[in-house]
């Protein structure tokens, strides 16, 4: 049911913590793709724990070509209805997919979720709640609302022509591109952590 796009950006430190928090999802994961910034191939050695999760689960590695390209691959390739964003540093919180599916699913035309996150601090142990807001085109170019985390539908993305290759920034693009045809929908509460 859902692809899971993991970026690892050369940090892989948490990685074994947020495969935990998707495994007690008790969903059905189609696919897992480490997105691994580091040339050194950190990813590889958890391929085994994603495996446990989604049998198909491969490393990518992003030095040589462009994100937007990989994930355009991905796009055509997948044959789950949902694509799921998320880094190394992030921990799923137990409700996570029963509440922004119900969200989605709540809109015939919605095309992408996303929620508030809260940001831990691993070295003052303080939680801060970091709060997004609701699509609104006279800002969306001025700040990134878009947080790790956010579900897209497969067929909503493949709509608008999957990702830019030439945005400066893909996910402002994102989300504006898909509010033209889709809703896109904030849910104003965090269903997951970042650990910074």
């Amino acid at each position: 049911m859902y692809t899971v796009n993991i970026f690892t950006d050369g940090n892989q430190e948490g990685l074994t913590t947020l495969l935990k928090s998707i495994k007690t999802q008790g969903v059905v994961i189609d696919a897992i793709n480490f997105i691994d910034f580091n040339p050194s191939g950190g990813a590889f050695k958890y391929l085994a724990d994603a495996k446990s999760i989604a049998p198909a689960a491969h490393k990518v590695a992003s030095q040589q070509v462009p994100i937007p390209k990989i994930l355009n691959d991905i796009v055509t390739s997948t044959k789950s209805p949902f694509l799921v964003s998320l880094d190394a540093r992030c921990v799923l919180y137990d409700n996570f997919f029963s509440i922004m599916m119900e969200r989605l699913n709540k809109y015939a035309s919605a095309g992408l979720v996303y929620s508030d996150v809260d940001q831990y601090d691993l070295k003052s142990r303080k939680t801060t709640r970091v709060f997004t807001h609701p699509f609104d085109p006279r800002i969306a170019g001025q700040a990134n609302i878009l947080t790790p985390g956010h579900i897209v539908k497969t067929s909503s993305l493949k709509e608008i022509g999957g990702y830019s290759l030439t945005a400066a920034n893909g996910e402002q693009d994102l989300i504006q591109r898909l509010s033209q045809k889709f809703v896109s929908v904030h849910i104003p509460d965090a269903l997951l952590c970042i650990r910074s």
